[in-house]
């Protein structure tokens, strides 16, 4: 056993040192941040900021959220989803009510057990989501159309 008397203050201190570090070390930090589910993240109440279509080459803009140019006004829209699976989507004249679940390794937000949509983007500012359509253009041929959704927290 070492006696701190014999030491001088530059050994001392040297001692001190060499200890703190090597406590501070054994030490493990329980602080780091966990990632957070994509289900928590889900859950809260959205607005629609912008939505898109697109097909072929074309990809057109009819809502932004504060437009005045808007072919669409989606303003009044709210998804809202809880933490027990279940959603409210809102509009002006409309409300509907549902489940919701995340599937494919959370990449898809399936509703009502039938409709997927594409998970793009989901964090505490933003869930962007896509899903496609079957339909026909004014020549009447087939064309799949690809819907792009931007939501944000409602306020």
């Amino acid at each position: 056993m070492i006696l701190l008397h014999y030491l001088t203050s530059a050994q001392r201190l040297l001692l001190m040192t060499t200890l703190s570090i090597l406590t501070l070390a054994g030490c493990s930090s329980t602080d780091d941040p966990q990632p957070v589910a994509k289900s928590q993240l889900l859950s809260r109440n959205w607005q629609v900021q912008s939505a898109q279509y697109s097909y072929s080459n074309l990809t057109y803009t009819y809502y932004q959220k504060g437009g005045t140019t808007n072919d669409a006004d989606l303003s009044a829209y709210r998804f809202n989803f809880e933490n027990n699976g279940s959603y409210t989507f809102l509009n002006d004249s409309t409300s509907y009510e549902g489940n919701w679940e995340l599937v494919e390794q959370d990449s898809k937000l399936r509703l009502d057990g039938q409709s997927d949509f594409s998970i793009l983007t989901l964090s505490d500012t933003n869930f962007d989501f896509s899903f496609t359509s079957e339909e026909t253009d004014a020549d009447n041929k087939a064309i799949t159309v690809q819907y792009t959704y931007r939501l944000i927290p409602a306020n």
